[in-house]
């Protein structure tokens, strides 16, 4: 049965490599080693929305700010029942542009936790193999999966000069040795020619590093956006320091930083309900402001663009990342790890365009002039 099982998995494995029939369809090392260990070639920015069209501000943008790098979420990977990897991509993104010449695509694939974190008890009483084995062989139908879609994408919208494929996970430490297995079998799967990176969220420092060539330090979403008493869950220096001290992680960095806003809802009870973009407070009718950057919802009326009620009682708290508080995080993050490119979170002309030009040079700028005391 074993014989047998192996026998499958492997011509499946083959079927996927070189057919186009799956669902997902449209040699080990560490892989420590990163091709452009130092990398300065310019600046990097994350393009995170399922319609890939640029409009003018944000092609000037990528012009002006010497951006060289776009790293483009592809699709989601979200847990399945219904497909033989236990996972299926979601929300995959729509090209309505070309890509802009002289702009490197990092395509990049977004996987939640919960994918990895795979129970095989179940399935090894009725196959006869260990957990091990399932584990081993659900990971590489994931990587190999990944890696196949990701590649037809590029293929099907001339994207044709890829040297690099991210991979973002926030896994933990339950999860981390499935995300490492992934890791190892997406950069098999890939062209010798591309090169695999993964992000690195502020809590994984502490934990040992992916067998990635390089990592992408994400330094936003620092703090607990479910409570409404916390100052600014974005961005916050006193939520980034205690991950800073002592810092020494053995892999290549760049580094991203945010460039949005947000608006969370609370409701009556003051419990998260949710998060809001491009909201407009200029009518009194449905909003008034109770404190600093919150308001309460005076009018019950919906909001077609967010699919939310908004109910009398409600709050609403606005976060920003501030330039300031920016700039001090940047300090920070300089003089505790040794990073490569900076990168935005994210090309959108109406979080950018409240940020003046200067401004926007000032964070991609290597150094600041701000002091940061611990």
């Amino acid at each position: 049965m074993k014989k047998t099982h192996k026998l499958m998995v492997c011509v499946l494995s083959l079927i996927l490599l070189t057919a186009c029939g799956s669902s997902w369809s449209s040699g080990e090392g560490d892989g420590h080693s990163s091709r452009y260990p130092d990398r300065k070639d310019g600046n990097g920015i994350y393009y995170w929305r399922t319609t890939f069209k640029l409009d003018s501000v944000e092609q000037q943008f990528l012009t002006q700010n010497d951006v060289k790098r776009m790293y483009v979420r592809f699709f989601d990977v979200v847990k399945s029942k219904y497909d033989n990897s236990g996972s299926t991509p979601n929300a995959t993104i729509t090209f309505k542009d070309t890509v802009p010449e002289g702009v490197e695509i990092v395509p990049t694939v977004y996987v939640l936790n919960n994918v990895l974190d795979i129970d095989k008890r179940a399935q090894s009483k009725y196959t006869g193999e260990s957990e091990s084995e399932l584990l081993a062989e659900n990971i590489d139908l994931i990587a190999q999966k990944i890696v196949k879609r990701v590649m037809l994408m590029c293929k099907a919208h001339g994207i044709n000069t890829v040297r690099e494929v991210q991979v973002d996970c926030d896994w933990t430490k339950s999860t981390r040795n499935n995300f490492d297995q992934l890791c190892r079998r997406m950069q098999n799967a890939l062209p010798d020619s591309i090169e695999l990176s993964a992000t690195i969220r502020l809590h994984q420092l502490r934990q040992s590093v992916p067998p990635v060539g390089r990592g992408v330090l994400m330094v936003y979403n620092t703090g607990n956006f479910r409570n409404i008493n916390t100052k600014n869950s974005i961005i916050d220096l006193n939520n980034i320091k205690p991950y800073l001290r002592d810092v020494d992680y053995d892999l290549p960095l760049d580094v991203a930083y945010p460039a949005f806003e947000w608006s969370l809802l609370y409701n009556e009870r003051n419990e998260f309900a949710g998060i809001m973009y491009n909201m407009d407070w200029s009518d009194k009718k449905l909003y008034k402001p109770i404190g600093p950057n919150l308001y309460e919802v005076i009018s019950r009326h919906y909001r077609k663009s967010d699919e939310v009620l908004l109910k009398p009682g409600y709050k609403i708290k606005v976060e920003q990342s501030s330039i300031e508080e920016l700039k001090r995080v940047k300090q920070a993050i300089d003089a505790a790890v040794t990073s490569g490119s900076t990168i935005l979170y994210h090309l959108d002309s109406k979080n950018l365009s409240k940020y003046a030009e200067n401004e926007i040079l000032e964070i991609y700028r290597n150094s600041t002039d701000v002091a940061v005391r611990y």
